[in-house]
């Protein structure tokens, strides 16, 4: 909507959970603001990070919090996991997924 309606958009707002709660790793897909002004979104943690935004004039981004948008899918579960390890997942989630249906088939078929 932000990119079709640029003009009735002031500012776009998300709490990034997985910043504050290590155990809340809930996958989002941050690809849609590639082409949006970088001014105009922010991943915030906790309210204090919006705190003195002035949203009438367009304040929409505290340069003090750290953005890190990937513009790909980000906060999955295995993010963490690769973090701990000194390395940083790039392993899509579908792959995962297959990867998770093929161990589970395996081990009823090793269990039958």
């Amino acid at each position: 909507m932000a990119m079709d309606y640029p003009n009735q958009t002031a500012c776009i707002l998300i709490r990034n959970t997985s910043a504050t709660d290590p155990q809340n790793h809930f996958p989002y897909n941050t690809k849609g603001f590639k082409d949006l002004p970088k001014e105009k979104y922010m991943f915030f943690r906790t309210t204090d990070d919006i705190r003195n935004l002035n949203f009438a004039n367009g304040d929409c981004l505290n340069s003090s919090v750290p953005q890190n948008v990937t513009f790909e899918y980000q906060g999955n579960p295995f993010d963490a996991l690769g973090s701990a390890m000194g390395t940083v997942s790039t392993i899509p989630r579908t792959t995962v997924i297959i990867i998770l249906q093929f161990i589970v088939a395996l081990a009823i078929g090793l269990s039958g």
